[in-house]
C-alpha cells in the first residue's frame, strides 16, 4: 500500500566491495557488473511499498544536491 505523504530515510553509499558482499548475502548470487550499479542501506532502513522506482538524492558536504 502506497502513502499519501512523502517518505524520506537517509542511508549510506556502500564501496563495490560491500555492496557485492551485501548482494551475495541476500541474493546468494553475485554482482556480474558493478560499473553500472551502486548499493545503499542503513541497518532498519527499507524502501515503501509504492516507492521503489523514486530517485536516490546525495547532498554534498556543503548541502547542495
Amino acid at each position: 500500500m502506497a502513502s499519501d505523504v512523502l517518505i524520506q530515510i537517509e542511508v549510506q553509499v556502500l564501496s563495490n566491495e560491500e555492496c557485492g558482499g551485501a548482494y551475495n548475502d541476500f541474493v546468494g548470487t553475485t554482482i556480474t557488473n558493478d560499473a553500472c550499479m551502486f548499493c545503499a542501506m542503513d541497518d532498519g532502513q527499507d524502501i515503501c511499498q509504492g516507492y521503489s522506482s523514486e530517485p536516490m538524492i546525495i547532498r554534498d558536504s556543503d548541502g547542495d544536491i
